[in-house]
């Protein structure tokens, strides 16, 4: 889980996590496997078994050929008519709440996940059920309830109903957590997190995001145990390291940080990125030379994003380098103008200048 701490990474952001598809509650099961004996059987007693059948197989034969809208009021029928069966809920679930979390959902979307939301909860709340059934019917509610503009409230449900269950779906309490995140509910994600990870075990990606979750709370040695187990299940892999060697920067263990990246900088010459933490790393540790030289590096390898000028004028500044961190702040204008932070220090550094990507372009430019 990134985004934070803003701190990119190859991995999927949390813009990106909460954008999986939310389909994923409606087929992975406990731990990973849906009880199909469960939701094979027929629980109705107010619509005879046959004529659910034909209509929940004339429902999937209508989606089978295009026909999505006459296939989704079948199945939505089917629900209604018999609200203890959890065959139609479930199908619904995975129609209509896919790709939908983390945008602003339409009216429509709203009053599909809604009625969904309703259905799965009655479908749960049905006598007899089998339980490991009735927690994944409820975590689907808890998706339907945040697709239905209530996110922060689904991560609340999953805590209050399903957060004592033994077993849960570990990807799709990722896609909650996401969502918590997304609305400044940070100890409800590494809650949700917690449970995912009793249930599914250490994954690597269910870490990394608790990792996040326990920086972006200021808990960074906790973090920093996360990454680190992440580094040791994928001994070598770059964003495994950047993410423990960027815990280690926030926790204040420069010299390790300094280090990690330092090695990175060193495995890929190329990298922008790589040097620009690399300078961060050092400019913190107060190894100015080489966080000008890294920051420089960066520079020219970047020759669009401003952070390098930023960070290369913050290293001259503590380097007494007045006449450099001028220019470098000059440098960010150009590549971004009206940067607030350039104006500023241009401002502090020079008051009779014209802060401004004008005043920043040399004259053979203007």
């Amino acid at each position: 889980m990134r985004g934070r701490s803003g701190r990119g990474t190859g991995r999927p952001g949390i813009a990106q996590i909460a954008a999986l598809s939310l389909g994923v509650a409606a087929v992975i099961g406990p731990c990973g496997a849906l009880s199909s004996r469960a939701v094979a059987q027929p629980r109705t007693t107010d619509v005879a078994a046959p004529a659910l059948e034909r209509a929940l197989t004339r429902a999937e034969r209508d989606l089978a050929r295009g026909r999505l809208s006459m296939g989704i009021a079948g199945l939505w029928r089917a629900a209604r008519r018999a609200p203890l069966d959890a065959r139609a809920p479930l199908r619904l679930a995975a129609l209509l709440l896919p790709g939908t979390l983390g945008q602003e959902p339409d009216d429509g979307i709203r009053e599909a996940a809604a009625a969904v939301r309703a259905a799965l909860e009655t479908a749960a709340d049905a006598p007899g059920i089998e339980p490991s059934m009735q927690q994944q019917l409820r975590l689907r509610a808890a998706f339907a309830q945040a697709v239905a503009g209530d996110p922060a409230g689904a991560v609340t449900s999953i805590a209050t109903r399903c957060g004592r269950l033994d077993a849960a779906s570990g990807d799709a309490l990722r896609v909650l957590a996401a969502a918590a995140v997304q609305h400044d509910r940070l100890a409800d994600a590494e809650g949700v997190l917690d449970h995912a990870l009793r249930c599914a075990g250490p994954r690597d990606a269910l870490l990394a995001d608790r990792g996040a979750v326990r920086l972006a709370r200021g808990r960074t040695v906790e973090a920093v145990d996360d990454f680190r187990e992440v580094v040791r299940r994928r001994p070598g892999d770059v964003d495994a390291l950047r993410d423990l060697a960027g815990a280690l920067l926030a926790g204040g263990r420069t010299s390790e940080a300094l280090t990690l990246h330092g090695g990175l900088a060193a495995r890929a010459p190329d990298d922008a990125r790589a040097h620009l933490d690399l300078a961060r790393a050092a400019l913190e540790a107060r190894d100015l030379p080489r966080a000008i030289e890294a920051a420089r590096t960066a520079l020219r390898l970047d020759v669009r994003d401003a952070e390098p000028a930023l960070l290369l004028a913050a290293a001259h500044l503590a380097a007494g380098a007045r006449g450099a961190a001028i220019e470098a702040f000059r440098e960010a204008l150009r590549r971004r103008p009206d940067e607030p932070r350039a104006v500023e220090g241009l401002r502090a550094l020079a008051p009779d200048a014209r802060p401004d990507a004008a005043s920043a372009m040399p004259d053979a430019a203007r």
